[in-house]
């Protein structure tokens, strides 16, 4: 009985030589034998015995040249290297004319009956090239696979009406153009299992049956419901030489390493571009929807013709001199510190869409103008405030910008101020009935257009951040590391803070992050709204991480590494996904000052929500809770100073409102507060409750001022209101002596006050005597 070759084997042995001879070779024995050990495995006595066989039976070739042995391909007329498999599934298909499909032992079926396939169909390789064949055309996307059954995508009536995976009408897409590239390059064996949902193409994350899209270059796949793609997108993808957005290159200039973060992806067939490699050029992300130039539909002549000239008429028909932001101006509505917030053409938007705040800083940081006595404020040390960028204006050697000549004329009354002179459509009634935080904002803008504040125009890295749902633009820049800084946007994590490069791998973050809040106790929770203590030496990270975050709002932050002696109160509000961050402020753990707060900030998306009064108000319930007196580091800049006597005076009034005995003193206000006795007195001066009698300091009780402000808060009701009953927290050490250092410092300004001088000048507060002074 003669032994014939293993057909299977000699298919790996031809495929073996087929590739020793590309790599311009000689298949030799030691060459073939090398070549199965490394692709299937084999020993090399099976080898050569199956090689000999081979050569027995005709299979293979053998030739000898000057004793040394070679072996060819014959190349019989069942050779499958050459089958076109496309046209050959596309004639059974065609040929079977099934609605439902076919499966493929009817494909093979039919291939053998036909006349012209008979030595092609012979071949012992026939059934597993036509298996493989058939797979490659559904990765292709030329054909849809049901289950067992193949139909065609495109090319005869039936495959018209096709349904997609979820049952629903498909209709037929223009066709996709296949660059040169894309046609020439081989194609990795795909992964048969999703990366996202790690089920197959039996069962997706909603246990029903769906084709996997499949990388060409790393063989990654995943479910078109898991990649959300859309069904016209899938079909497109299926046609493609698709890549995953690991892999993914330039269709242009085919580079995958440069501009990573300036690619764009086409929503209709997923290829890449970077910005300078489109026609036209771009240069900045474009906003909704983009699709490429190979997907576009060409316009004719006549039509693009005819929308150039509309685009030149419409251009040269705006009025000269008109306001490049005038519109963007009419469609915000300016924040509690400054910042302008973008409001929708129509609707609320949605849970699971993203909210894009345009935002631009106040200009309270701007140079420091002179006070009413005449001198500039002093740089201040240490943390910085960022409720409205409060605390100290920026040196004057650090920028060019212009300072303020004069500081507004002092307003006839506490009650009646306002800003000085206005000239740009807010007449007096409307002042008067101007909300708070509104007037910050005029006065802000009257300063802008005065040009004692500048807004500043210098580029921000990242100029925009996603956060959570929100995509928020940056106000200033912050010294995130450089491969993270010179983003245009940047991805960070809404609960543990840490920043990304792009949207997969925030979202790939997001699926292994187990943060639903910050990293510390609550200490305080009410409804909707949580303040978490987060020790600066504990969470060293996040609070760096805060810092930076920060720093996008804040113009002088100076702190960003060395957090370990502060403490960080971050506000939160909560739903069923976790603790969102709103605002944060932070205080010095060991202060000789006793400042309460060092820096504050609020979120762009928070503001004009009364959170800014909330942390306020926290800081001194903190205070009160340890016994002592606090104060916000000193120095105040311009608005940081009329934020806080906007709350010193609102607190004063509503205490002495509460208190209607006639005998009320400072040290007792301060305990009751929490306010420090120099911030009483100053608020009760600015309220021209301090008067001179027989030589005696005495208070004054302005009952109209006090019940104009208490109907005030009656009929507008502040929003998020602490409450102490909710606080859930101790103080490490309570000082019982909190009032020491500052008795001790107005027993100072006693001795200075006491000093006779040539010319007197008023002093702003003789404290010794209102410290026990009654009304």
């Amino acid at each position: 009985m003669v032994k014939l070759a293993n057909p299977l084997y000699t298919e790996w042995i031809l495929e073996a030589i087929q590739k020793i001879k590309r790599q311009k070779q000689r298949p030799s024995e030691e060459r073939i034998c090398h070549a199965l050990a490394t692709s299937h495995g084999l020993d090399k006595r099976t080898v050569l015995e199956q090689l000999e066989l081979s050569v027995q039976d005709g299979s293979v070739l053998k030739v000898t040249n000057k004793g040394s042995a070679s072996y060819k391909d014959p190349g019989p007329p069942g050779d499958l290297r050459h089958i076109d498999w496309n046209k050959v599934i596309r004639r059974a298909l065609e040929g079977l004319d099934d609605t439902h499909g076919s499966s493929l032992k009817s494909i093979e079926r039919y291939l053998r009956n036909q006349g012209d396939l008979v030595p092609v169909a012979d071949n012992p390789a026939f059934q597993q090239r036509l298996r493989l064949a058939a797979k490659k055309s559904v990765n292709n996307g030329r054909l849809l696979k049901n289950g067992p059954r193949y139909k065609l995508t495109l090319g005869t009536a039936e495959a018209r009406g096709l349904r997609f995976a979820g049952g629903s009408p498909l209709a037929v897409s223009p066709s996709v153009t296949l660059l040169p590239h894309e046609r020439d390059k081989l194609r990795v064996d795909p992964i048969p299992i999703c990366s996202f949902c790690l089920g197959t193409r039996e069962s997706n994350r909603d246990k029903l049956p769906e084709e996997l899209l499949s990388c060409a270059d790393c063989g990654s796949s995943g479910h078109p419901s898991c990649l959300k793609f859309s069904p016209e997108l899938t079909v497109h993808v299926k046609r493609l030489r698709w890549q995953c957005i690991e892999c993914k290159a330039c269709s242009t200039c085919q580079d995958q390493g440069k501009n990573a973060d300036e690619m764009l992806f086409c929503d209709s067939c997923d290829r890449g571009f970077h910005m300078e490699c489109c026609n036209p050029p771009l240069s900045t992300m474009p906003k909704g929807t983009w699709i490429c130039q190979l997907c576009r539909p060409k316009e004719n002549g006549k039509h693009l013709l005819q929308r150039k000239a509309d685009e030149i008429k419409r251009r040269y028909a705006r009025p000269i001199g008109r306001p490049r932001n005038k519109l963007k101006q009419r469609m915000c509505v300016p924040s509690g510190d400054g910042s302008m917030i973008a409001l929708g053409g129509r609707g609320t938007p949605g849970r699971g869409q993203k909210i894009s705040l345009c935002s631009t800083p106040s200009s309270g940081h701007a140079a420091s103008a002179t006070d009413g006595r005449g001198t500039l404020a002093v740089k201040t040390k240490g943390l910085i405030d960022g409720l409205s960028r409060f605390f100290t204006p920026s040196p004057v050697g650090r920028r060019s910008r212009p300072l303020a000549t004069g500081s507004p004329p002092r307003p006839q009354s506490p009650e009646d101020e306002g800003p000085p002179n206005l000239k740009f459509g807010v007449t007096g009634p409307e002042m008067m009935g101007t909300p708070r935080l509104t007037y910050l904002c005029i006065y802000s803008s009257h300063s802008q257009r005065t040009g004692s504040m500048v807004s500043s125009d210098l580029p921000r890295y990242p100029s925009v951040i996603e956060f959570g749902k929100y995509e928020i633009q940056t106000w200033y820049s912050s010294p995130y590391p450089p491969e993270y800084s010179r983003l245009q946007k940047l991805y960070l994590c809404e609960f543990c803070l840490k920043y990304m490069r792009s949207k997969n791998i925030l979202l790939r973050h997001a699926k292994k992050c187990g943060w639903f809040h910050p990293p510390a106790n609550e200490i305080y929770r009410k409804d909707d709204l949580s303040v978490f203590e987060v020790d600066g030496n504990v969470s060293k990270l996040f609070c760096q991480n805060l810092c930076l975050l920060a720093k996008l709002f804040l113009d002088h932050k100076t702190l960003y590494y060395d957090v370990e002696p502060f403490l960080f109160y971050i506000l939160t509000q909560n739903d069923n996904k976790g603790c969102h961050l709103v605002g944060y402020f932070s205080k010095e753990k060991l202060c000789q000052q006793k400042y309460n707060v060092s820096c504050i900030m609020i979120m762009p998306q928070y503001q004009r929500q009364g959170f800014g009064r909330f942390l306020i108000d926290f800081s001194y319930l903190l205070t009160r809770q340890e016994g002592q007196a606090g104060s916000p580091e000193k120095p105040l800049s311009d608005l940081g100073r009329l934020s806080y006597l906007a709350y010193w005076r609102s607190v004063v009034l509503e205490y002495l409102h509460a208190q209607p005995c006639r005998r009320v003193s400072v040290r007792a206000m301060s305990r009751a507060t929490g306010m420090c006795p120099h911030d009483v007195a100053a608020t009760l001066q600015q309220l021209r409750m301090v008067d001179r009698q027989d030589g005696r300091i005495v208070l004054v009780r302005r009952e109209r001022l006090i019940q104009r402000h208490v109907d005030r808060m009656r009929s507008h009701p502040r929003l998020n209101q602490v409450d102490p009953e909710a606080l859930r927290w101790t103080p490490v050490s309570a000082h019982n002596a909190a009032l020491s250092e500052e008795e001790r410092e107005a027993e100072m300004d006693v001795s200075r006050v006491a000093k006779p001088t040539a010319n007197p000048t008023p002093a702003p507060l003789i404290l010794n005597r209102i410290m026990d002074c009654c009304l």
